[in-house]
């Protein structure tokens, strides 16, 4: 669709967005998939977003003006204790910066929470239902200064369902799964985007 489009900065991609949702529009396949888990959409029209672009959008999709702000204050102060870049939306690369980096223990094993049930997500937001996840890392609260911080961050990225996995994204795309709506109309808030010149 856009052939493969490298995406370095968020304002290369806030361009893009009303000819994103025309493409959307035209497709209404694309359009549903795209309401499971946007930033596959993107891929699957050969938008490349770097790393850092992802993550952007994905809390501008995800989180209130409030929330994201949050996020980045509590990033910054997480920041401050590493001595190299970390994720700290990756129970791993979380995982590895406990562990091997401040020594602290290990918590008990458990598997990320990642619903990819999308009606479920559904369910749980219409529904105003906090879902129900205990931090396994909430034992370690005390064991650091930067924990009351990470433990912020992981309740408020984890408060709300995130996008569908990339499996449930391709059943829908091959149509071995079906949502119970068959099309939707996307469209730019305030109506288009207005670019300043640079």
């Amino acid at each position: 669709m856009f052939g493969r489009k490298r995406i370095q900065t968020f304002k290369e991609f806030h361009r893009l967005v009303p000819e994103i949702l025309r493409r959307m529009n035209e497709d209404q396949g694309l359009a549903l998939r795209a309401a499971v888990n946007p930033l596959l959409a993107f891929r699957e029209m050969g938008l490349l977003l770097t790393g850092d672009v992802e993550k952007e959008v994905e809390k501008i999709l995800r989180f209130t003006p409030q929330e994201r702000k949050r996020l980045e204050d509590l990033e910054k102060e997480l920041h401050k204790h590493t001595e190299k870049p970390v994720d700290f939306r990756s129970d791993e690369e979380v995982g590895a910066l406990l562990v091997k980096d401040l020594k602290l223990k290990k918590g008990r094993v458990t598997k990320s929470v990642e619903t990819s049930d999308v009606l479920e997500s559904a369910r749980i937001l219409l529904s105003r239902k906090k879902a129900v996840w205990s931090d396994p890392l909430e034992e370690l609260k005390d064991a650091h200064p930067m924990m009351p911080a990470l433990l912020e961050y992981r309740r408020i990225y984890r408060g709300k369902p995130g996008f569908a996995s990339k499996t449930y994204y391709n059943e829908l795309k091959s149509g071995k799964r079906k949502l119970p709506i068959t099309g939707i109309r996307l469209t730019f808030p305030g109506g288009v985007p207005i670019h300043e010149e640079e």
